[in-house]
């Protein structure tokens, strides 16, 4: 059924024809006080107002609504300084000296997208521009609100994709959903993205950033588009899609503040990327520094080195930061290649963070006056504004070998609270543990993550000397629980994970067997502490085990001793699109918090979710998903699961997620390889995978690199007719 939507419009009045004047057809008179509506929004009142009359009909402070000009229609935002003008171009959005330009380009599907747009038009409050979708404006105190009215489903399957072209502003910062640019006096965002169906039901969404990405050069190439991303797949049409362009008025200027009148602390670096993991240091290391005065501070001739040959003078360039902002130094400042990164100055190579922490070889980051990288002396005074030492009790330490480390992939992040005190010592810091970009953990020009709420559990174990520990199973704690032990010092145990339950590290004072993906497992050498009792049960997440067989069996879900794991996935043509889940813990495995999440074109946030039920799942047993629309017949029917939301394409990462524990992950989160992974014909786009069978626990880490080759094999394609039916020798 296809719903018409009839808009009520009220149109200005046509301005009369104007001819000769003649003596015997004088002029209409106007009555006193009433404004003619087309010389009101021209700004030029035709007729005076009534001087009795308080009222002035004009607000040359108010926000306008489109109306008529030379070029198409416009409206502005005195406020704000700017001026949204449609044209069949698109929509110009300005302020003095920058201007940022939409142009609607597609909609539809991969390999079937249909031109949008048209001439625009003025109807009620909107200029809209096409029939179906209509792509319309408006204009309001918040800003300019764009979008699509779309009446009829776009043919094809999978998601629904909206193109524009953008100019005129280089490429923004992509954070999540909010696209950013910085104009040098306002930050303009394309954010608040809404899509709803008919029924007001809203459905899942992206807005995000597309360009072409050259991975050996680590650059992307133009020109990038704008791209919202829709699964309608359970959408009742017609559909509205809606996001917002607003602009942050300037700030209130309090007053400008150049280095040289900086006192010490003024400036304080509070967060440091030291050692990147999904991107090269020479791109990914960032020096983020806070502004603690309440002035603006103009940045040129701050200078950045160490107590070696480091040294970087930051030159004549319009980059200053705000009373309590942040400024981000960094080696790249292109955020495909850093990670995405928000780096408002490229350092290149004149700063080079170390990932070796020593006693006799810290790395320091000085931040002062230094005219010249000579080295400070009467010649060449320098003033410190402010100082951080790193040295060998900022590592981590391998739990195999109790090698030194500095954390991977996550910045050290200096307290809020310590912000302002002496943050030269490393009980000020912690590791990041907030997830930006293309999943590395820091706050990169945001509020740093409080220290004092990174490990919120805490249980003690008391190791008794004598005996030994071996063969025993594995133990799975709650997100951020230390463990202390009474053995005489041997120090404090923490386990690091991401926001999603993924294990990054452990940090302890000696060595302790071996660290596997998501467990601390005791089983894979002796230990020779002696025996192991409990004070505290660790039940938090619901995954305890005892570590030795003590009359206590331990938990017998998922995360007890064994995993769930993905052994086939099948992406045929169509709708044939499958998935096969086995539980290899030895025990049932309770699936009540268990679902697969997809991450659509290199997506970090899924915009799919798919629980697999309340049930319980017998060891060894076989779990198979389903698209609602396959047409192919699996070998142990029916499906477990049948969803129109396992939609997947070989370019999108999916992951088994219990509770906040991922189990496996097939492709690599926060990356689009373009159309999959791996090599044809052994790659995840029209592939019938299987899990080899010597494979027997997931892949936890979504944000590793991923080939197919080194867990799969690849079978007949479109055929389903092994799904449930998996056999091991």
């Amino acid at each position: 059924m296809l719903l018409s939507l009839v808009l009520a419009c009220v149109s200005p009045s046509p301005e009369p024809s104007v001819g000769p004047p003649t003596p015997v057809d004088p002029p209409v008179p106007v009555e006193p006080g009433t404004p003619d509506p087309l010389t009101v929004l021209a700004d030029v009142p035709d007729v005076p107002p009534d001087p009795v009359d308080p009222v002035d009909p004009v607000d040359p402070t108010a926000v306008t609504g489109f109306a008529p000009v030379a070029t198409g229609f416009q409206a502005q935002h005195p406020p704000m300084g700017t001026v949204s003008t449609v044209t069949p171009d698109g929509v110009a959005y300005a302020g003095t000296g920058w201007e940022l330009v939409l142009t609607p380009r597609t909609i539809g599907r991969e390999g079937s997208a249909q031109p949008i747009g048209g001439t625009p038009a003025l109807v009620g409050d909107r200029v809209v521009m096409g029939a179906d979708p209509v792509v319309w404006f408006a204009h309001d105190t918040a800003g300019l609100e764009f979008g699509l009215d779309v009446a009829t489903r776009p043919a094809g399957t999978g998601l629904l994709e909206v193109r524009f072209d953008y100019a005129g502003l280089g490429d923004p910062w992509s954070l999540g959903t909010d696209l950013s640019w910085d104009t040098g006096t306002h930050l303009v965002h394309i954010d608040g993205l809404v899509v709803r169906d008919s029924t007001g039901a809203e459905l899942p969404s992206a807005l995000r950033q597309a360009c072409g990405y050259d991975p050996v050069l680590e650059e992307s190439f133009g020109p990038c588009q704008l791209a919202i991303e829709v699964d309608d797949s359970s959408a009742v049409y017609p559909i509205v899609i809606d996001p917002t362009v607003r602009t942050e008025p300037p700030p209130v200027f309090t007053g400008l503040l150049a280095v040289a009148d900086l006192s010490p602390g003024d400036l304080v670096i509070t967060e440091l990327m030291v050692n990147p993991v999904v991107v090269n240091d020479e791109f990914g290391e960032y020096i983020e520094i806070t502004n603690t005065t309440g002035d603006t501070v103009e940045l040129d001739g701050l200078a950045i080195w160490d107590d070696s040959t480091n040294y970087f003078l930051i030159p004549d360039v319009d980059l200053s930061v705000g009373p309590g902002g942040t400024v981000v130094l960094g080696r790249s400042a292109n955020p495909a290649a850093n990670g995405g990164v928000p780096v408002d100055l490229a350092m290149g190579t004149s700063i080079q963070l170390s990932n070796t922490l020593e006693s006799t070889n810290p790395d320091e980051v000085v931040i002062g006056i230094r005219a010249t990288s000579a080295a400070c002396g009467p010649s060449n005074p320098c003033t410190e504004i402010d100082r951080v030492v790193m040295d060998e009790t900022w590592n981590h330490f391998l739990v195999s070998s109790g090698a030194p480390f500095v954390p991977e992939g996550a910045a050290f992040s200096l307290d809020p609270s310590q912000i302002g005190s002496d943050n030269n010592v490393r009980s000020a810091w912690c590791d990041a543990l907030s997830v930006f970009g293309s999943g590395q953990f820091g706050t990169p020009n945001a509020s740093n993550d409080d220290c004092a709420f990174s490990l919120p559990f805490e249980y003690t174990w008391n190791l008794t000397a004598g005996g030994t520990l071996s063969e025993c199973t594995a133990v799975n704690l709650a997100f951020g629980t230390t463990m202390t032990t009474d053995n005489g010092g041997e120090g404090t145990y923490i386990r690091y994970t991401n926001a999603s339950g993924q294990l990054l590290q452990w940090n302890y004072g000696a060595s302790l067997g071996t660290v596997y993906s998501g467990t601390r497992a005791f089983g894979a050498s002796t230990w020779t502490f002696g025996n192991m009792t409990f004070t505290s049960p660790l039940v938090d997440d619901g995954s305890w085990v005892s570590p030795c067989a003590s009359g206590d069996t331990g938990d017998t879900g998922v995360g007890g001793g064994g995993t769930l794991l993905i052994t086939q996935y099948l992406h045929g043509s169509g709708n044939n699109k499958y998935l096969e889940i086995q539980n290899l813990t030895g025990a049932p495995a309770d699936l009540t918090g268990c679902r697969v999440q997809i991450y659509f074109n290199g997506n970090t946030t899924p915009l799919q979710e798919i629980f697999l039920g309340t049930g319980t799942l017998a060891a060894n047993e076989l779990f198979s998903m389903c698209h609602s629309s396959a047409a192919l017949t699996i070998g142990a029917p029916p499906c477990d699961i049948t969803s129109g939301g396992l939609a997947f394409n070989g370019d999108d990462a999916i992951e088994l997620i219990c509770d906040t524990t991922t189990i496996d992950v097939i492709g690599r989160i926060g990356e689009d390889p373009g159309n999959f992974w791996g090599t044809s014909p052994l790659d995840t786009q029209s592939s019938n995978l299987q899990r080899d069978c010597a494979i027997t626990s997931g892949d936890a880490n979504g944000f590793d690199a991923f080939d197919p080759a080194d867990e799969w094999s690849n079978d007949t394609n479109n055929d389903a007719s092994d799904i449930g039916l998996r056999t091991c020798p």
